[in-house]
């Protein structure tokens, strides 16, 4: 699913989309993995305020993105999540019953939960 590989600067490539150089293997210093284009989804949940560092919106008392993962588990999606600073960052496959026709998205998910759903070959797993 990874095709190859971009530098970066932190979160960011370093180059803007049309002049990225796209390795075969991970280049040193900061890189990111670009995933083939429309096989994957990246959910980002921000439970953590990023300027007072506040919960936001918690469910029972707990960041919502523990609910989102509940429900994975519980429904047996198969996924990987990862730590942010402010909440988490979850990949899985796109499910093909549910196109997402945009890049980027900011909406509540059916749990009534905010979510920014990522898909295409701009998302990149920050290594």
């Amino acid at each position: 699913m990874i095709i190859g590989y971009w530098k970066t600067s932190g979160k960011r490539p370093i180059e803007k989309e049309e002049n990225r150089i796209l390795y075969n293997e991970p280049p040193s210093g900061d890189y990111c993995g670009v995933y083939e284009q429309n096989t994957i989804v990246r959910i980002d949940i921000d439970d953590y305020n990023h300027n007072t560092e506040e919960l936001e919106e918690p469910l029972n008392g707990k960041p919502r993105s523990e609910a989102v993962i509940s429900y994975l588990e519980e429904y047996c999606y198969k996924y990987n999540a990862i730590k942010t600073e402010h909440g988490v960052h979850i990949t899985m496959l796109l499910p093909k019953s549910f196109p997402i026709e945009s890049n980027k998205l900011n909406w509540y998910c059916a749990m009534g939960i905010k979510i920014e759903a990522h898909v295409t070959m701009n998302v990149c797993l920050h290594c």
